[in-house]
């Protein structure tokens, strides 16, 4: 990846004389004592995933499930409420937008006190805007809560459960609910339009009867893989017949099978979670300097190809998948088999004919995402198609140098490293302007929590941004060296996240090898 020997802004000094007593020797240490704790949470198939975090997510959607599916024990349902409570954080929230939404709408649904939804109303009532993924909005408008509610993109969806499911959601009429809660429409006020038919922009035009014939199919398959899907009972639940009621039971009795064995499959929920965080420990493994012929990253290895020749064959595969799977393989330091070589040539081609068949651009963090896989595996800027996304890309940047985007930080960080990794200088304007608003935007964040939070996934993606614009200056890196080493992350992305960045400052400025 090309950078550049000088700064182009003053107090942009990426030399190692500016960085001040940042304690390299615990630095170094600290990737080591993190590749360790990696190490320690790879599952037997060679994938990463948060096992608590699948299990949180599956007793949510089981009890949603709950509310549609009658005959269930209410013994079962109040101690799965109250194991949904207890893994309540502290501040009202399950970590995260799409977990704390989902488990009110759980808590909502079953008429649960007042005084236990309380921290969770007031946490969704601080947010000044929230950014559920296409799933979490699908959910919210299939049980009824918002129907009318705008869905931006079709394509993320991991599970041919839930892609079934969605072209059946996209096309039928919902109902609103008649207990419909005021916190969400309060919430979703923005995007709540009452008076404009909703109309599954992206999703393909099928008649009802035809998407649900291919779910009920996919459903009755034998080779599926049982894992219930909350969407699929949403969905089943237009077909008002008998033969919906018992796939509606089936679904919820993979759910009950799950919960009290949820090693035996992914949930659909975390099928992409898992997906993201395997990816990520695995390239943050191999830049932390790990021996390619580890165990460990040969087992990471075997799960990623195993991922990648199923989306090459899937239908409705996500392109968000396709470009983490091959970025991914792009950080392997050996040569790739004939077969191989020939699989990721067949995926980078569906992955470009997805973008050129849409018709509209995708989001900026997936067309940066997109490009820096393209320039990782030698397509360069001079492709027509780089060139018009490039182009796209140009005519798209704000004045203050983000992208439009509900994460601008994110968006901006893997635009700058899509733009350098297709040949694009750092010297340029766009990139240029970009590296100015991450760096203001991170001193701000900096300031702002104390140093004992550590760093989120978002901060990281735009450090590491900076260091391949070379735009990084030695007070900027010398904080973050410092709250790496005071940093306890609470999740498997962060670990990872901690370990890619601390393993990028040693290879940038330790004067000593450290692996």
């Amino acid at each position: 990846m090309p950078t550049v020997a000088t700064s182009f802004r003053a107090d942009f000094s990426p030399s190692t004389a500016g960085f001040g007593p940042i304690p390299w020797d615990n630095l170094d240490v600290l990737v080591l004592r993190a590749r360790n704790e990696l190490l320690a949470q790879q599952r037997p198939d060679g994938s990463w995933g948060d096992s608590q975090m699948a299990r949180r997510t599956l007793l949510m959607e089981w009890l949603i499930a709950a509310a549609f599916v009658p005959g269930l024990s209410p013994i079962d349902v109040a101690s799965s409420i109250d194991e949904l409570l207890e893994a309540r954080e502290p501040d009202g929230s399950w970590g995260g937008t799409d977990a704390t939404l989902t488990a009110y709408l759980a808590l909502v649904l079953h008429h649960v006190s007042e005084d236990r939804v309380r921290p969770t109303r007031d946490w969704l009532l601080d947010r000044s805007s929230l950014s559920p993924s296409p799933r979490t909005r699908l959910l919210l408008r299939g049980t009824g809560q918002l129907p009318h509610l705008i869905l931006d993109e079709a394509g993320e969806f991991d599970s041919m459960d839930d892609v079934y499911a969605a072209r059946v959601l996209s096309v039928m009429t919902v109902p609103e609910a008649h207990s419909r809660d005021p916190v969400l429409s309060h919430v979703f006020r923005d995007q709540n339009c009452p008076d404009r038919r909703w109309s599954g922009v992206g999703w393909p035009r099928l008649k009802l009867r035809r998407a649900m014939k291919a779910l009920t199919e996919w459903i009755d398959a034998a080779d599926r893989t049982p894992r219930g899907s909350i969407l699929s009972i949403l969905a089943l639940r237009a077909g008002a017949g008998v033969a919906s009621a018992s796939r509606c039971r089936q679904l919820l009795d993979e759910m009950n099978k799950a919960l009290r064995d949820p090693e035996a499959a992914i949930h659909p929920a975390q099928a992409p979670r898992v997906v993201e965080q395997t990816t990520f420990a695995f390239r943050a493994l191999i830049e932390a300097g790990l021996p390619w012929d580890h165990p460990a990253l040969v087992a990471a290895d075997d799960w990623i190809w195993r991922r990648l020749q199923q989306s090459t064959v899937q239908i409705g595969c996500s392109p968000q998948r396709l470009a983490q799977l091959l970025h991914a393989l792009s950080a392997r330091p050996s040569e790739l088999a004939d077969d191989r070589a020939w699989l990721v040539e067949k995926a980078l081609n569906d992955l470009l004919h997805h973008l050129s068949a849409r018709g509209r651009w995708p989001s900026p963090e997936l067309l940066g995402i997109v490009l820096e896989c393209l320039g990782r595996y030698g397509v360069g800027a001079r492709q027509p198609l780089i060139e018009e996304m490039i182009h796209h890309v140009e005519c798209s940047q704000k004045a203050e140098g983000d992208w439009p985007s509900r994460r601008p930080l994110f968006a901006t960080a893997c635009i700058v490293r899509g733009m350098i990794a297709v040949g694009r200088s750092p010297r340029s304007d766009t990139i240029r302007q970009a590296c100015c608003f991450l760096d203001q935007q991170l001193r701000q964040h900096l300031q702002t929590y104390a140093p004992e939070e550590g760093l989120t996934t978002t901060v990281i993606a735009a450090i590491d941004a900076l260091l391949d614009a070379d735009a990084a200056d030695g007070a900027l890196l010398g904080e973050i060296a410092a709250r790496l080493n005071r940093s306890q992350p609470q999740t498997l992305e962060a670990r990872a996240g901690r370990l890619w960045l601390a393993a990028r400052l040693c290879r940038r400025t330790c004067p000593r090898p450290w692996f």
